[in-house]
């Protein structure tokens, strides 16, 4: 049996800016989402707080995104998923290192 399950993550930084994430960025996701488990996988960006698709308010700018997948295999989709998705927020919430002389 499928289920819809989502995961939102702001898209603000610290200081009050947007984070610029790319759609290709979320590529990974996507591939292991697809490869492994089947999943459906939509992401979309809203810069504005609200409620979309039917979901409840949400506060802040942010990405939502939603996974469509069996039932059976959520638990281990979600141990799968996460890590990669934290590592692509993170590759853009982190200033480049700069050389010095």
């Amino acid at each position: 049996m499928n289920t819809t399950i989502n995961r939102t993550i702001s898209a603000e930084t610290e200081d009050g800016q947007l984070l610029d994430i790319s759609p290709s960025a979320w590529a990974d996701v996507e591939k292991v989402a697809k490869e492994e488990f089947g999943a459906f996988l939509n992401i979309h960006f809203h810069k504005e707080l609200g409620a979309y698709h039917g979901g409840p308010l949400v506060p802040f700018p942010h990405f939502l995104i939603e996974a469509t997948l069996d039932l059976s295999q959520m638990s281990a989709f979600i141990e799968r998923i996460d890590p990669i998705i934290n590592d692509v927020v993170a590759s853009h919430t982190q200033l480049p290192l700069l050389a010095t002389k």
